[in-house]
């Protein structure tokens, strides 16, 4: 009893520790507020996801339900930006409502999390140094934005959205407005509409570290795993700046971690919630179908053993895919149709010599 009482002080002592350091870094580098606005965005990410079941493990539950969330916000925020009603007020009661209405659930969040005091006395030196490194992310991430492809578009379609309340369309005036794949947009056009433009690539450094606690379900030795992930640094480039890459990693992994146990009864279970986030993942970045179309294919081959098992009627497991399909398409589905109606060619400007889009001959 007194060692558990010891344990429990120890962990006390070590939480609030990284809670002090922490702030302390993000009142230095004068970003305590883009990471108070990100940290709302994820809370009521995980509001809206907890709604969703979700068949894994608790903590399993909460990543991929947080993923979901933030997936339904993210195409939220685009037909917001789709109508012209894109200002602060309406960002706000967004993000704080769902909060307001299932707080309970951002308590539980913390409770249930695998950030535990079991995982923090049994590896706090560990996630000490993980902290350090994410600390370091931080800052560097907190730099001004320096990279080619960010001033060339990512910034002058985030921009435009944040300061006119809607999407650019015009591709006469650049070929970067007919960009169809728009999800990270919409978080970013959100951070600048605050005025928070470190939040465009701290996002990115956050996401980053989800990601690695998705991944690591996939192995038992987290050590070998985080020397691996943060040693590689194509990782590092991508993470720290305002490129694309992190995003659709992020509900690529959460997607994958619905069915990674290789369960097919979970697969089969889980089955929109993968399509969702699935179509979120394209959402983001047309190239990422390459990956989807191989994690896809092997959820539906759980989903076939599982329907074999278990003597599923045809018509019925018919449906069900072609419900999934319906939501697979939906994230990005209008902006496909919008951007082909204005462009004459749905992913503008790709595959042009498909498509014959006068406004850029081919691609």
């Amino acid at each position: 009893m007194e060692m558990l009482l010891e344990l429990n002080k120890r962990t006390k002592w070590l939480s609030l520790f990284s809670i002090v350091l922490m702030i302390a870094v993000f009142v230095y580098y004068n970003i305590l507020f883009d990471v108070i606005l990100i940290s709302l965005l994820f809370f009521s990410s995980f509001c809206i996801g907890s709604i969703l079941p979700v068949r894994g493990s608790i903590t399993q539950k909460k990543l991929i339900q947080t993923a979901m969330g933030l997936g339904i916000l993210g195409v939220a925020i685009y037909f917001i930006l789709l109508f012209g009603f894109g200002r602060t007020s309406i960002y706000i009661i967004l993000l704080v409502m769902p909060v307001l209405l299932r707080y309970k659930r951002v308590i539980s969040m913390h409770e249930q999390t695998f950030l535990s005091h079991r995982l923090l006395s049994k590896q706090g030196f560990f996630l000490l140094m993980l902290l350090a490194i994410f600390l370091f992310y931080m800052a560097y991430s907190s730099a001004p934005i320096r990279q080619y492809d960010a001033f060339t578009k990512h910034i002058p379609i985030t921009m435009y959205a944040a300061r006119n309340g809607k999407w650019n369309t015009n591709v006469i005036e650049s070929l970067v407005y007919g960009e169809s794949m728009l999800m990270q947009y919409t978080y970013s056009a959100m951070f600048a509409s605050f005025g928070m433009y470190k939040a465009l690539t701290l996002f990115n450094a956050i996401l980053f570290f989800i990601n690695f606690f998705a991944i690591s379900y996939f192995f038992r030795d987290i050590f070998l795993l985080a020397s691996l992930y943060f040693t590689v640094p194509i990782f590092f480039e991508f993470s720290t700046c305002f490129y694309l890459e992190v995003l659709p990693i992020y509900f690529l992994f959460h997607a994958i971690l619905a069915f990674s146990s290789l369960d097919s009864q979970k697969a089969w279970a889980n089955l929109p919630i993968i399509s969702f986030l699935f179509g979120c993942s394209l959402f983001t970045k047309l190239t990422v179908s390459y990956t989807i179309l191989v994690t896809g294919t092997i959820e539906l081959f759980l989903c076939a053993l599982y329907c074999k098992k278990y003597h599923i009627r045809p018509e019925k497991s018919l449906r069900k895919i072609l419900f999934c399909a319906i939501i697979f398409v939906a994230p990005f589905l209008v902006s496909l149709l919008v951007t082909w109606y204005q462009t004459g060619n749905p992913v503008f400007p790709m595959f042009n010599e498909y498509f014959k889009s006068p406004y850029f001959p081919a691609y």
